[in-house]
């Protein structure tokens, strides 16, 4: 998939056990460059951003659609 067929630019977190990272389940973050792979940038909305999968070992992400 590349960057100009995503389909979303943002995910909700579903899942967190990382003691260090700081994303909160229920919380919505925005999504940038899709770094191919299944791996993308999510910003922490405090200026971090971080490149990963949206279901990994310690976070899980999902897609937020928008329809237009």
């Amino acid at each position: 998939m590349s960057n100009s067929k995503k389909r979303f630019d943002r995910v909700i977190c579903l899942r967190n056990d990382s003691k260090s990272l700081p994303f909160k389940p229920g919380r919505h973050y925005s999504i940038g460059y899709d770094h191919g792979g299944g791996n993308f940038e999510i910003y922490d909305g405090q200026g971090s951003i971080i490149i990963a999968p949206l279901v990994g070992y310690y976070l899980e992400f999902f897609p937020v659609i928008h329809s237009k």
